[in-house]
């Protein structure tokens, strides 16, 4: 049995999709040909409409990887895209994002890099606002509520554990403690 090459949609917002394939070019590298880039703004274009445009099929088993999104979008922009891997995907499928947990600006202290982080990102990215967050003992009921349920869920120490220890056992790096992932997938329907 011959197996087909998998169908990848790389979404993003135009410019750094651009920006993406400029490198690419740069660097001399050809992207496969079952790679198609697919310009979006989640917080004003519908992803239904978009990814179906480009060829999603919703009858077949998906990952959805959203990393470095959600908390640039509007709450509602990150419902509509929960809710739609919830109800216009397998129900095998699975989304992995991280997501930014609400700290209190009194409480930036007691977390690794917060601080530095919002000052860094007040400097240099005022332009590009954080507008989502979690409370992080909320993300079961919160991910739940929009018909999906968790697989995995990691704090920033379990995603340090899983995937920034070297070979000889060192830790190559730290993550600020305000990053979290997780992978859920549609609630099962019975």
């Amino acid at each position: 049995m011959l197996l087909q090459s998998p169908k990848i949609i790389e979404l993003d917002i135009a410019t750094i999709q651009n920006r993406k394939n400029k490198c690419l070019k740069k660097a001399q590298i050809d992207f496969p040909k079952c790679v198609t880039f697919t310009p979006i703004d989640f917080n004003n274009e519908s992803l239904k409409n978009v990814l179906e445009k480009a060829g999603y099929e919703s009858k077949q088993k998906t990952l959805f990887i959203w990393e470095g999104v959600s908390y640039y979008l509007k709450p509602e922009s990150v419902n509509a895209t929960l809710e739609f891997v919830s109800n216009f995907s397998h129900n095998q499928s699975l989304i992995a994002f991280d997501y930014a947990i609400s700290i209190s600006q009194e409480n930036n202290n007691n977390y690794y890099g917060v601080k530095e982080f919002y000052q860094t990102w007040k400097k240099y990215r005022s332009n590009e606002p954080f507008r989502f967050t979690v409370n992080e003992a909320e993300i079961g009921p919160f991910l739940e509520h929009r018909g999906l349920e968790i697989v995995n869920h990691l704090d920033n120490k379990e995603i340090e554990k899983t995937f920034l220890i070297n070979e000889d056992g060192v830790f190559s790096g730290r993550i600020n403690s305000m990053f979290r992932f997780v992978i859920a997938s549609p609630k099962k329907k019975y």
